[in-house]
């Protein structure tokens, strides 16, 4: 949208085009947070339930076949969504800051010896998230908060379903335990260093120090509970998206193994051709 709506150089508008018109194409579904509200404060079983309702899909689909109708609202969207993002990135990386994560002397700090290790660990501090009130009222705000902005009608029936939750109704809870597991995955990879001890070698998801969060990384990985593949130009969301596959217990209803594609990713912002090149792998995988 931001290549489309708001492009540099140019000729990226003609390119995004034609990747917002593939898009149009593919299965909609709903919004991770909204599948999280329907499990944890409905009480739903969303396995079956996650198709977006047809009104949302049939006006995602007119805006996609027509994208200079909403040119305006396009390019609002794009300034604050952008806004948006560098927001939560800051809060993101201030939260990291004061757990001083990769502080030797903090007996929760993760510096485990491989990537499963470091997945149990992850699964250790969630269940110490519950077992401590202070850290279990700090994660039912920050849930809390991002469910009130998509349902603002029942805030107060949401932050009740959230205290009741446990750490055993969140195992039976399969979609909104993996989600919970891919927001601590990427609150620590980040600052977490992965490898033997004795050499401290640079962090194989992220360079240390370098301390990336993009909640929309995280929604999409969410996002591929429901698919068969996970494709990603991206090393890092491509290594999460298997770290993920370790702990998620969500029950895939795909027709095959899920699994995290990495496609090569163009040296550059992609021409007409590697775009095509790269819708022909995807439509050779489904």
């Amino acid at each position: 949208m931001t290549n489309y709506y708001d492009p540099n150089p140019e000729p990226r508008k003609t390119v995004a085009a034609k990747m917002l018109r593939a898009i149009s194409d593919f299965h909609l579904m709903e919004h991770p947070l909204e599948l999280v509200y329907r499990e944890v404060v409905l009480g739903m079983d969303v396995r079956t339930g996650f198709d977006l309702n047809a009104d949302a899909t049939g006006n995602w689909r007119d805006w996609l076949s027509n994208l200079d109708s909403c040119l305006p609202q396009g390019k609002e969207f794009v300034k604050i969504r952008y806004a948006e993002k560098t927001d939560e990135v800051d809060k993101m990386k201030t939260f990291q800051e004061n757990l001083r994560l990769t502080d030797p002397r903090n007996p929760d700090s993760p510096n485990p010896t491989c990537f499963e290790e470091f997945v149990q660990k992850t699964e250790i501090f969630l269940r110490m998230i519950f077992a401590d009130p202070k850290r279990k009222q700090a994660f039912e705000k920050h849930l809390g908060a991002s469910l009130n902005k998509w349902h603002p009608e029942t805030v107060q029936r949401t932050e009740e379903a959230l205290a009741k939750l446990s750490i055993d109704d969140l195992s039976r809870k399969t979609f909104t335990h993996d989600y919970t597991m891919v927001f601590l995955l990427y609150l620590w990879a980040p600052v977490a260093r992965i490898g033997p001890q004795k050499s401290k070698p640079s962090n194989p998801i992220v360079l240390p120090g370098k301390k990336v969060n993009n909640e929309a990384d995280a929604e999409y990985i969410v996002c591929a509970l429901h698919c068969d593949y996970l494709l990603t130009c991206d090393k890092g969301m491509h290594k999460m998206a298997e770290l993920h596959n370790l702990t998620c217990r969500f029950k895939h209803i795909g027709r095959n193994q899920r699994q995290a594609v990495l496609i090569d990713r163009p040296p550059d912002f992609p021409t007409d051709d590697q775009v095509d090149n790269l819708l022909n792998r995807l439509g050779s995988l489904l």
